[in-house]
């Protein structure tokens, strides 16, 4: 029997590509690894740029095909992902947060996941790191909506016959959070930790604080429009605020410790969602308290921060990796 034997440069180019193989094969048993540490549970990868290695291409058919307590990944895209008329199940929403560039988080071309809209319709359902371009409206009790970008001044966030929801650490850019039923003493809505450049509008029995506004003057003297039975403290506002009907409702809303500095304007922040003149206090606004706002909406959990293994090795050498991961609270 005839052995034949490759050159060198063959068997080199046969070997690299094996290590590149088994690289390959490390890097995603790692991610899957943290992924389920982090959610305990199955993460469903969505990505519609082509070429993409992600499961899905499309986010209605990620839920669908996601159990109860699934994490749907939505990756960055330079195309806007179709809005979600009914997210129906109990589900982590993820995406990788915004302005991560402009932060220096990122490297360059990197793009948030954008979804026009999204009904929520199931308890339970959370949705972090995302940029909304239109609305998302919260039809099921305890729904958490954290760190996502809501950048249409037509759109914001619609609370809707819910309650015991949380909103937190969002930037709301020319738009408001609000609710279709203000007059209920009963809906505990948590509003926190968020950098809101318009109005709160609606919420009854609720609990509005660490905020920091920037708005208008015309929207200013409405900044609090129909609040009732709410604790509002810690926030930094316009001192035209004081002229808002849901401010001067004193025999159902509760006030304290709000900060008071002159009107800031929309230009008076970048989009790293930096506040000039209005984070110099620790004791009010979005930068503020025990959890306070997130540059760029990173979601929570942890991260891959660098991974290094050798481009080479000689046969019989251990494949080292060098893994780091970080965490975000």
């Amino acid at each position: 029997q005839t052995t034949q034997c490759l050159p060198y440069a063959e068997a080199r180019k046969r070997g690299l590509r094996r290590i590149n193989k088994i690289m390959r094969k490390t890097i995603l048993t790692l991610v899957a690894l943290m992924g389920a540490v982090v959610s305990q549970a199955t993460i469903l990868r969505v990505n519609n740029s082509p070429g993409s290695s992600a499961q899905y291409s499309d986010v209605k058919t990620a839920i669908d095909a996601a159990a109860e307590g699934d994490t749907v990944l939505v990756e960055g895209s330079s195309t806007n992902y179709g809005k979600i008329d009914k997210l129906d199940k109990r589900i982590v929403l993820r995406g990788p947060g915004y302005w991560l560039v402009e932060n220096g988080i990122a490297e360059v071309g990197f793009t948030s996941a954008r979804i026009p809209n999204i009904t929520v319709t199931s308890p339970g359902v959370v949705i972090e790191g995302l940029q909304i371009t239109n609305k998302v409206t919260v039809k099921a009790n305890n729904v958490v909506v954290r760190r996502c970008l809501f950048s249409d001044a037509n759109g914001g966030l619609v609370i809707n016959g819910a309650k015991d929801c949380v909103i937190h650490q969002n930037m709301f850019y020319r738009c408001k959070p609000s609710c279709t039923d203000f007059y209920v003493q009963d809906r505990n809505i948590q509003i926190t930790n968020n950098i809101i450049m318009g109005q709160v509008a609606g919420f009854g029995g609720s609990y509005i604080a660490y905020n920091t506004f920037i708005v208008s003057s015309s929207t200013a003297e409405n900044l609090f429009k129909d609040i009732t039975y709410s604790t509002i403290e810690h926030n930094i506002l316009p001192s035209e605020a004081v002229n808002s009907n849901g401010w001067n409702d004193t025999e159902s809303n509760a006030k304290k410790d709000n900060v008071f500095m002159e009107l800031m304007k929309y230009s008076e922040v970048t989009t790293d969602g930096s506040v000039k003149d209005a984070t110099t206090t620790t004791e009010a606004g979005a930068f503020a308290g025990d959890s306070p706002y997130v540059l760029g909406g990173i979601p929570s959990g942890l991260v891959l921060q660098s991974l290094q293994a050798p481009v080479t090795i000689d046969e019989g050498t251990p494949f080292n990796v060098s893994i780091k991961v970080g965490v975000v609270k």
